[in-house]
């Protein structure tokens, strides 16, 4: 019996960094926030800009993950492509 793939929590970020299921992308500040189509719906993300590795802010997905994959993709998009922001 195959085992079926399942992607790395960096495979699924990745997926989502600096693309078109990201938008209304806007800073303020330190805060970032966009929307993010994603598997179940479009969700309200928001994340801060800090110095560091360490990722803090909000989504409302349906994820048990906190912070979850959406918004390490925002802080992600921020650092990749800042001229994509508002």
């Amino acid at each position: 019996m195959a085992t079926r793939y399942k992607p790395s929590f960096d495979e699924r970020v990745a997926e989502y960094v600096d693309s078109p299921e990201m938008t209304h992308r806007v800073r303020c500040g330190k805060k970032l926030s966009a929307r993010i189509l994603g598997n179940y719906g479009s969700y309200r993300t928001q994340a801060k800009i800090s110095k560091g590795k360490k990722v803090v802010g909000d989504c409302c997905c349906p994820s048990e993950i906190f912070p979850c994959k959406h918004v390490y993709a925002l802080r992600e998009t921020w650092d990749a492509n800042p001229d994509s922001f508002f």
